[in-house]
């Protein structure tokens, strides 16, 4: 096993604890935003609903249970130490501990050690990779809080069109254009026909944002790959989960993860795919 090896794997360890932490406080900090800014309109408007305000998070608190809010050990927050220490409950009202934290870091070991195999250290390597941890990280929100922030589907856009147009490492620049542009009015129509018909929402805005951060990173020939694929994957394991009575067929669930989970299969494996898609319907 190489230095070099080495420093990476120890690299994706310490993201993966930075990303434990982002993601838990990250979103509190948001709801803390908004929660300021609703209170500041109301009490501007309204002096009688003028009441305290929410404590703000501080990011050098620990991270607490979800349940009964006590403050837990750092274990939950370390790579490798949290798959084991997961199981257990809290000691405090006996909740059990969720599981996505430690699935989170294993899926971020696994892929970046998929791209270090196909890539290795090069510009297409540290980009995928970076690419890797702000879909995971924006995932991992988005199934603790059904939100895809802006600021980090955005991050990934333009950082899909930048590396693109500057170096050209993944599509052509004016198809990432039109992949972004795409990605995003596909959802947006397909939410607005689902709304009228169904007369209930379908799909959140951040989705819309997440696929056309894919297709700025992919190109517009991507877009139709990264929806059926994250579709049929949403459907195989929501649809599962309906069966064993794990999730009630009328609950919400977060269909950002399931995008970014096809974008970036389509970034690693994309011609393969592409070519055994065109073999099986010209036979």
């Amino acid at each position: 096993m190489t230095i070099s090896f080495m420093i990476f794997l120890c690299v994706v360890f310490i993201i993966s604890f930075i990303m434990n932490i982002i993601s838990y406080y990250y979103p509190l900090q948001l709801f803390y935003q908004w929660q300021s800014e609703c209170h500041e309109f109301l009490a501007t408007r309204h002096p009688e609903t003028n009441k305290a305000r929410h404590t703000q998070p501080q990011w050098s608190q620990r991270l607490a249970c979800h349940q009964c809010r006590k403050k837990l050990a750092l274990v939950h927050t370390i790579p490798i130490l949290n798959l084991c220490y997961y199981s257990r409950q809290c000691k405090h009202c006996h909740t059990r501990f969720t599981q996505l934290f430690a699935f989170s870091n294993l899926l971020n070991l696994i892929a970046c050690l998929i791209i270090w195999h196909y890539f290795g250290i090069s510009l297409t390597g540290i980009s995928l990779i970076l690419l890797t941890w702000l879909l995971i990280l924006n995932s991992l929100i988005d199934f603790q809080h059904h939100i895809l922030p802006d600021s980090l589907s955005f991050t990934i856009l333009w950082l899909g069109l930048i590396i693109n147009a500057s170096m050209h490492l993944f599509t052509p620049v004016s198809s990432a254009i039109y992949g972004a542009v795409s990605g995003y009015l596909l959802l947006f129509i397909i939410h607005h026909i689902y709304k009228i018909l169904c007369k209930k929402e379908g799909l959140g805005y951040g989705d819309f944002k997440i696929l056309a951060a894919m297709g700025a990173w992919l190109g517009l020939s991507a877009i139709p790959f990264i929806l059926f694929l994250s579709a049929f994957s949403a459907s195989l394991i929501i649809g599962g989960r309906i069966l064993i009575k794990k999730t009630d067929s009328q609950q919400a669930f977060a269909f950002g993860p399931f995008i970014a989970l096809s974008g970036w299969i389509m970034l690693i494996w994309g011609p393969t795919i592409t070519q055994y898609y065109v073999k099986l319907f010209t036979l």
